[in-house]
């Protein structure tokens, strides 16, 4: 939808999300540079979102496919302060 002048796309995800399972790895799959294949890698490793969320940049990198470049990413994107006006 149009807000002030500047288009605003709300990407939903292909398939509905039916299972917590499924919620979990859509969730995950959204972070810069996650897929479904590694979302799945890093919820087995850390168990639960909350734990992936709180996750050192160090930890993130001892998960298959995941480099320092992106555990920097996944970190600033989840402890950022939300800004949207």
């Amino acid at each position: 939808h149009e807000q002030n002048g500047s288009k605003e796309v709300l990407r939903l995800p292909k398939k509905r999300a039916k299972t917590l399972t499924d919620r979990q790895e859509i969730i995950v799959s959204e972070l810069p540079g996650v897929g479904l294949k590694l979302a799945r890698g890093l919820l087995r490793h850390f168990g639960t979102i909350e734990r992936l969320a709180t996750a050192s940049e160090e930890e993130l990198t001892k998960v298959e496919k995941v480099g320092l470049k992106k555990a920097r990413e996944i970190r600033r994107v989840l402890a950022s302060e939300y800004k949207r006006p």
